[in-house]
C-alpha cells in the first residue's frame, strides 16, 4: 500500500490498544508517524484506563475510549464505538483483548501481526496481516503498522507533552517536603504492578544510600509504602501513593536521574528524556527496554533459560526470583555514573565516588 493511497482512503483510524503503561509509552513513536504521514486522519485509540493518562493531550491522539480488556467492560466498548465509522483498525496488541476491540470498531479494513505471532486464537476474528515483526522491539513492532500504509518517515520521538501546571504541582509536593528548588534529585520508583518485574526494596535502599552520598536527593514513589522507605532518612524523600500518572510526568522533568525496574512509570521518565536506570529481570530487555536517549538496562539474567517468562506464573527456577536477586545495588550505582558522565549538568554530583565510610 503507497502513502497516497492510504491518504485517500483512511480518515478514521481506531488504534485497539487495551494495554500497559509501558507498551503504551512505547506505541507513542507509532502515533506520532502516523499523524505526521496520514495529517488529516482522526486517531482514536482504545486503551486501558490505567493508561489513558499517557496519551491525555497528546498532538498525536483525537480521542481515547476506555476499555480494561475484561469482559465485563465490553457493553461499555460497544455503547463507546456505537454510531462510528472507521476506515481503519490497527491491532497492536495480538492477543484476544486487542483482537476484540479492533473487531467492535467494525473497520473496512482491519490489521494485525501475522497469526503465527499472535496469541488466544486471534485468527478466529480475522485480520490482514502486515508480516512478521519477530525479533524486533515493542517500537519497531508498533512501527511496522506505520511502514505497511505506506508511511515511510519515521517519528521515533515520543513526543510526550507535560503540561506547565503539572510540573508546577511536582515542584509544591516537594517544596512542602522541604526539598530545594536547586537540590538535584534522583527518582526512585519502588515497585512494579507484575511482582516478578519488583526488585528487592532493600536493594533500593542501599541505592537510595550510595545516591544520596553522591549528593543526590532521592525522591521514592511506589503505588503503597514501603518499608524500610516509611521511615524516611537523610536526603530522602518519600511519595508512596501521593502521585498519579500524571503527576509522575511533572516530577519526572525535574528529575536528574530515574530509576527502577521494567513498569510503567520508568518507561515514561525515559520518553520524557530523563536518564534513567531500569532492572530487568524475567522481560527480555531486547525487546521492551525502556525506550529514550539516556537509557541503562541493568539485567544479571542472560544465562537463564526461563528468562522470558514475564507473565504472572509462579518463578519455577530453583534459586526463586534469581534473574532479579542477582542484580546488585552496585550495578544499578554504576549505571547512575555512566549515565552521569553523559550529563555535564549533574555529572560533578552523580559520578562522584561515595565517601569511604558512607552505608
Amino acid at each position: 500500500m503507497d502513502l497516497e493511497e492510504s491518504r485517500r482512503r483512511f480518515r478514521a483510524i481506531a488504534i485497539a490498544f487495551p494495554s500497559s503503561i509501558g507498551n503504551t509509552v512505547q506505541a507513542l513513536p507509532l502515533l506520532n508517524t502516523l499523524r505526521r504521514g496520514l495529517p488529516e486522519a482522526r486517531v482514536t485509540v482504545i486503551t486501558k484506563p490505567s493508561s489513558a493518562p499517557v496519551l491525555d493531550a497528546h498532538p498525536a491522539v483525537d480521542e481515547c475510549l476506555p476499555f480494561s480488556g475484561r469482559l465485563g467492560d465490553l457493553p461499555a466498548l460497544v455503547r463507546g464505538l456505537a454510531g462510528r465509522r472507521f476506515d481503519l483498525s490497527l491491532d497492536l496488541g495480538g492477543v484476544a483483548k486487542s483482537a476484540l476491540a479492533s473487531a467492535l470498531t467494525r473497520a473496512r479494513l482491519r490489521l494485525g501481526y501475522a497469526y503465527a505471532e499472535c496469541r488466544d486464537l486471534v485468527w478466529v476474528l480475522g485480520h490482514r496481516p502486515i508480516g512478521r515483526v519477530e525479533g524486533m522491539s515493542n517500537v519497531d513492532r508498533y512501527l511496522a503498522f506505520a511502514r505497511a500504509l505506506g508511511v515511510r518517515e519515521e517519528v521515533r520521538e515520543a513526543l510526550l507533552p507535560v503540561r506547565p501546571q503539572e510540573v508546577e504541582r511536582a515542584r509544591a509536593l516537594l517544596r512542602s517536603r522541604g526539598v530545594g528548588a536547586s537540590e538535584p534529585l534522583a527518582v526512585l520508583v519502588l515497585d512494579a504492578s507484575n511482582w516478578k518485574k519488583s526488585w528487592d526494596p532493600v536493594r533500593f535502599d542501599q541505592v537510595a544510600r550510595g545516591l544520596a552520598a553522591r549528593g543526590l536527593r532521592v525522591v521514592t514513589v511506589a503505588h503503597e509504602p514501603l518499608a524500610p522507605f516509611t521511615t524516611g532518612g537523610p536526603h530522602r524523600v518519600d511519595l508512596a501513593g501521593q502521585c498519579g500518572l500524571r503527576d509522575l510526568m511533572g516530577l519526572f522533568r525535574l528529575a536528574a536521574v530515574v530509576a527502577g525496574s521494567d513498569t510503567g512509570p520508568v518507561h515514561l521518565a525515559a520518553a520524557l528524556g530523563r536518564p534513567t536506570v531500569a532492572v530487568f529481570g524475567p522481560t527480555r530487555a531486547e525487546r521492551y527496554r525502556p525506550y529514550g536517549p539516556a537509557v541503562e538496562v541493568v539485567r544479571r539474567n542472560l544465562d537463564l533459560p526461563c528468562v522470558g517468562c514475564s507473565r504472572r506464573n509462579p518463578c519455577t527456577h530453583p534459586m526463586h526470583h534469581a534473574c532479579m536477586r542477582r542484580v546488585d545495588p552496585a550495578d544499578v550505582l554504576g549505571a547512575v555514573r555512566t549515565l552521569g558522565a553523559r550529563e555535564p549538568a549533574w555529572a560533578a554530583v552523580a559520578v562522584q565516588p561515595a565517601p569511604q565510610n558512607s552505608r
